[in-house]
């Protein structure tokens, strides 16, 4: 098997997501230890990761720039977003089944997504040409967090 560069729980707890510098993401049983499912479709190693608040969905980023996001219970691709030139540091979805992720990345931007209505970018945060590390939404939605790589 390949590196596991990222991880996400799922909101049950039982299963774990993982990220791979082979392309590919997995999700585990976490009693069994076995892959129960196997996640295809980046054309390079993923880098960022994260369970909706549901359980339904994943979404992963890759280190090319490109997002995903699947149906947990069929493996199918729900989302293909593109935006970000260079890689995806992180992502995160809203509470809820509001069906908004945000991704932060090395391009110095923070992109809100709705996932449930397709593909459609809602914004884009730019900062001072540093690149964004980590997102994060609050419990309530209300706030939306983002951490920049300063030198």
């Amino acid at each position: 098997l390949a590196s596991v560069d990222c991880c996400a729980f799922h909101p049950g707890g039982h299963l774990l997501a993982t990220g791979s510098s082979d392309h590919t993401c997995r999700l585990w049983d976490n009693d069994s230890g076995d892959c129960v499912r196997l996640f295809k479709g980046h054309r390079a190693p993923v880098t960022a990761l994260a369970m909706s608040s549901c359980g339904k969905m994943l979404a992963a980023g890759s280190d090319r720039g490109d997002l995903l996001v699947w149906d947990v219970n069929t493996s199918r691709v729900m989302a293909a977003l593109t935006g970000h030139e260079g890689g995806v540091h992180s992502v995160d979805f809203s509470r809820g089944d509001s069906g908004m992720l945000a991704s932060a990345g090395q391009d110095g931007t923070v992109r809100l997504w709705d996932v449930k209505g397709g593909d459609a970018e809602l914004k884009t945060l730019q900062t001072r040409q540093t690149r964004v590390l980590r997102v994060r939404f609050t419990s309530s939605n209300l706030l939306l967090a983002a951490g920049a790589f300063n030198p």
